[in-house]
């Protein structure tokens, strides 16, 4: 009763989304480690390459961005220096400690690690990170992303996807970077649109998946992309992570139409309060599990490190590690989480609130007791 009085008025479905795609991360990344006879860590997919399929079933950012989108209508009108400001730092304030943690790391892996363990574990740790930025862009760009969430836009959009794709190619290189911006900036578009999609028949967006789906499959079998929806150098074809790429751009369209046709039966199902519940508990922990992962699988994969514990990919061995990395992992972090907030919280007080105007400063007057009491702020 305590949880449903904190969640009064929550869009349960939007909420769920946003949890479930940030715990599918941690379960992909759970799974991605692998320790080299080096003692060096590296990617699963370098040695089991036929896993490539589990990417397509739990890279689903594409859901968190389409999200995040759903919000930039409101954003677009509030647009004011004053308000920028104060949602960068609402933002960037989970995120304040876990970069003290990882310097403090850092330093300490740069005295005691050999070289290629300190920039395996350096990068791991704050990697994650990249979408605050891509998000604080989102919001001060959000009256244009408005303007384009209109079919032709999103049609260029993905026009212009597929040519910095082909730039990419013929080149240079690193003209695919471009498509960091774009790619995660489409997903958000459509979010902006969200409730217009779900009023169009079902029957048009059943085709639409089809069609995003056979042109993402269309994409990675005769196109120059590799497999994978993350980075695997031991896949041919080129990353469609990092920068993405026209096949990502796909699948995405296809996950957002997927969920939007779910959408009611979700509903449905979270009705139930006795689902609720806990999808709200871990939903208001969900951002400190998603920055905070990293570094906790960094802590409790370190002894398979030291002990350069290699073992067959996909063994009963290799299951049973990684199966008891997440379990670990995720109960430390779930359990540290409202200390973490709160610790965090002070810290960006002190550091990124302070120095800006008293008028700029973010409320907090809406977490209340009950609130802080089960860790619900959203």
């Amino acid at each position: 009763e305590q949880v449903l009085a904190a969640t009064v008025g929550r869009d349960r479905v939007t909420d769920f989304v946003k949890s479930a795609a940030l715990l599918l991360v941690v379960i992909g990344h759970s799974l991605a480690w692998f320790v080299r006879a080096d003692g060096s860590l590296d990617n699963t997919l370098n040695h089991a390459p036929q896993l490539w399929w589990l990417t397509w079933a739990l890279q689903i950012l594409p859901l968190f961005f389409f999200i995040a989108g759903a919000g930039m209508v409101r954003l677009a009108g509030e647009q004011t220096a004053g308000r920028y400001l104060s949602r960068a730092a609402g933002l960037m304030q989970p995120a304040v400690l876990l970069f003290v943690f990882a310097f403090i790391a850092s330093c300490v892996l740069h005295a005691v690690a050999p070289v290629s363990l300190q920039r395996n574990l350096g990068v791991l740790m704050v990697q994650l990170t990249w979408f605050l930025g891509g998000y604080m862009l989102y919001i001060a760009l959000a009256p244009l992303l408005i303007r384009l969430s209109g079919y032709p836009g999103m049609v260029s959009m993905l026009a212009v996807i597929a040519g910095v794709d082909w730039l990419r190619l013929h080149v240079s290189a690193s003209l695919g970077w471009l498509n960091m911006l774009l790619v995660w900036a489409f997903f958000t578009i459509i979010g902006t649109r969200k409730d217009t999609l779900r009023r169009v028949s079902v029957w048009l967006r059943v085709l639409g998946f089809a069609l995003a789906a056979a042109a993402a499959a269309l994409l990675i079998t005769y196109g120059p992309y590799s497999k994978a929806l993350i980075t695997a150098n031991g896949l041919p074809g080129i990353s469609n992570l990092a920068p993405p790429t026209l096949v990502l751009a796909c699948a995405g369209v296809a996950q957002i139409l997927a969920l939007t046709l779910v959408w009611p039966a979700l509903q449905r199902w979270l009705n139930s309060d006795r689902v609720w519940v806990p999808v709200a508990i871990f939903g208001s922990r969900a951002m400190q599990v998603y920055l905070y992962h990293m570094l906790g699988l960094v802590v409790v994969v370190s002894p398979f490190i030291a002990r350069r514990s290699v073992t067959e990919p996909l063994s009963l061995t290799w299951w049973g590690q990684h199966a008891l990395v997440f379990v670990v992992t995720l109960s430390a972090v779930m359990l540290a989480a409202p200390a973490l907030r709160r610790a965090s919280s002070a810290l960006a007080s002190a550091v990124l609130v302070r120095p800006w105007p008293a008028g700029i400063r973010r409320s907090e007057e809406h977490t209340s007791e009950l609130q802080s009491r089960f860790g619900i702020s959203y």
